[in-house]
C-alpha cells in the first residue's frame, strides 16, 4: 500500500497575484514619480532665483520689474525710481553671476553675485528669505533691498532747477539726495537764461563700498545775467547821484565839507563808472559779489556860503569803487551794497 504525498496550497491565486503585482507598480510609479517631481520643485525653491530674476531684469532696463522683485515701492520723492529715468542711464548692469550663497540666521541666505556694471566689475550681496508655508520647498524672495543714492550739492543759488536723467529736480539748500537704480547718469543745470554749469557724469553701483563721491554742480552767470547785474548796479549808482547830499546814505561817494560852510544845490556827477570784475558766487552772502576791477570818477558841487559870501565849491573829480552783491530777484538781480557804505564812502574835499 502507498502513500501519496498531501497536495501543497497554492500561496496566492492568481487573482491575489495580480493585485500584488499591481501594488508594485504603483510603488515603482510614485518612485520614480518623485525622481522626476522633488528635484524641479527643489530646484524652483532655491535662493539665488530671485536674485538672478532681479539682476536680469536690470540688465534688461525693466526698472517696474525689478523694484517690483526687489519689494521696493517708490513714492512721490523718488522722481529718478522710473522707467523713463532708467533708460537714461548708461552703464547699467550688462551681465552677473551667483557666485556662492551663505546661510544666515533663521530662514534666510544671503546670496553674492559678481556683476559687471560699464567698465567695473563688482561683488553684491542680496539677502533673500524663504516663504515657511512651503515646507522646505517654498518661493525664496528678497528682502526688501537698499538703493544706491545720487548726492548733488549746488554750489549756486538755492531753489535752481537740476537735470537729472531727464528730470526736473529743483535744488535745496542742502542739496538732492535721490535714490537711483545702478547706472552712470548725467547731472546738470535745467535750461535757465541766467545760470548755467558744467555736465556731470555719477555713477552709482549695488555694491554700499562703490557709493559715488557727490557732484557739485558749480553754477556759473551767463552773458545775459552779468549784464542784468551790470544794470542793477548802474541804476544803484544813479540813485545816488541823483541825491544832492553831501554824503548820500549806502553809496560809495562822499564830499568833505568845509567847517563854517554852508552848502545848498548840491548835484553829483559820475564822470566815468567803475569796470567790474566777474561777480563771484558767495554762499554766506546767498549772491554773487561784485567789485571794481577798475575806479569810476565822480564830483560833487554845490552852493557855498561863509558869512557874507556866496559862490561854488567844488570836489575836483575823485575815484570811487564799487563792493556789494547781486542777488537773485525774479527774472533779475537786486544790488545790495556794501554794509560799509553806511558809514563813508571814498570822499573828496570840497573847495
Amino acid at each position: 500500500m502507498t502513500t501519496s504525498e498531501p497536495r501543497r496550497a497554492a500561496l496566492l491565486t492568481r487573482a491575489q497575484l495580480a493585485i500584488v503585482a499591481g501594488l508594485v507598480l504603483l510603488v515603482v510609479a510614485a518612485v520614480v514619480a518623485a525622481t522626476l517631481v522633488v528635484p524641479p520643485a527643489a530646484r524652483a525653491s532655491s535662493p539665488d532665483i530671485p536674485v538672478k530674476a532681479y539682476l536680469q531684469a536690470l540688465v534688461d532696463g525693466d526698472a517696474s520689474r525689478a523694484l517690483s522683485l526687489a519689494g521696493i515701492r517708490p513714492t512721490k520723492l523718488d522722481r529718478l525710481l522710473t522707467d523713463s529715468a532708467y533708460r537714461q542711464a548708461t552703464d547699467r548692469i550688462s551681465a552677473f553671476r551667483v557666485t556662492a550663497t551663505d546661510a544666515a540666521a533663521g530662514p534666510a541666505r544671503i546670496v553674492r553675485a559678481r556683476i559687471t556694471q560699464g567698465p567695473v566689475e563688482y561683488t553684491a550681496s542680496f539677502p533673500v528669505e524663504q516663504d515657511s508655508r512651503g515646507f522646505g520647498l517654498g518661493p525664496w524672495h528678497l528682502v526688501p533691498l537698499p538703493l544706491p543714492s545720487l548726492q548733488v550739492a549746488v554750489d549756486g543759488p538755492s531753489g535752481l532747477s537740476v537735470d537729472m536723467a531727464g528730470v526736473a529736480v529743483e535744488a535745496a539748500v542742502a542739496g538732492i539726495d535721490e535714490r537711483v537704480l545702478p547706472g552712470t547718469y548725467a547731472i546738470g543745470l535745467a535750461a535757465d537764461p541766467l545760470f548755467t554749469a558744467q555736465t556731470a557724469s555719477v555713477a552709482a553701483y549695488l555694491a554700499p563700498s562703490a557709493a559715488p563721491r557727490p557732484a557739485t554742480l558749480r553754477v556759473a552767470l551767463t552773458p545775459a545775467a552779468t549784464a542784468k547785474i551790470d544794470t542793477a548796479v548802474g541804476a544803484w549808482l544813479d540813485g545816488c547821484a541823483a541825491s544832492p547830499e553831501l554824503a548820500p546814505p549806502g553809496c560809495p561817494f562822499r564830499a568833505v565839507p568845509t567847517p563854517g560852510v554852508t552848502y545848498s544845490g548840491g548835484r553829483w556827477d559820475i564822470r566815468s563808472r567803475p569796470e567790474l570784475a566777474p561777480p563771484a558766487w558767495s554762499p554766506q552772502d546767498g549772491g554773487w559779489r561784485v567789485a571794481a576791477a577798475a575806479p569810476g570818477y565822480a564830483s560833487f558841487s554845490a552852493q557855498a556860503m561863509q558869512g557874507g559870501l556866496h559862490g561854488t565849491a567844488s570836489t575836483g573829480i575823485n575815484p570811487f569803487g564799487v563792493s556789494g552783491t547781486a542777488i537773485r530777484s525774479g527774472d533779475g538781480f537786486r544790488f545790495q551794497p556794501s554794509a560799509a557804505y553806511a558809514d563813508a564812502g571814498s570822499s573828496g574835499p570840497l573847495a
